[in-house]
């Protein structure tokens, strides 16, 4: 069942996609690498560690009162630095 699912997604989801839009898919995962690793070199070490052994938890602080209020907190400085 697995396997006819991974097939499906291939061959009529994800892999035409791919396909279709594979410039535009390098430039966002490239984009994306370079913002994961200043996110890293943001953090210390030890915060390094912590995240990285409970990231099985992030969802449910993303979806918490409190990872929603700290999410905002920091897009609402990005947004500042933004128009700095």
């Amino acid at each position: 069942m697995l396997q006819q699912l991974i097939n499906l997604m291939l061959s009529q989801g994800i892999a035409p996609d791919i396909k279709n839009n594979l410039m535009q898919i390098q430039q966002s995962a490239s984009k994306f690498e370079a913002a994961y690793q200043s996110f890293g070199k943001a953090l210390t070490e030890k915060q390094q560690v912590l995240i990285s052994n409970n990231l099985d938890k992030f969802d449910g602080f993303f979806k918490s009162e409190d990872g929603k209020e700290v999410i905002s907190m920091l897009v609402d400085e990005f947004e500042k630095f933004t128009k700095a």
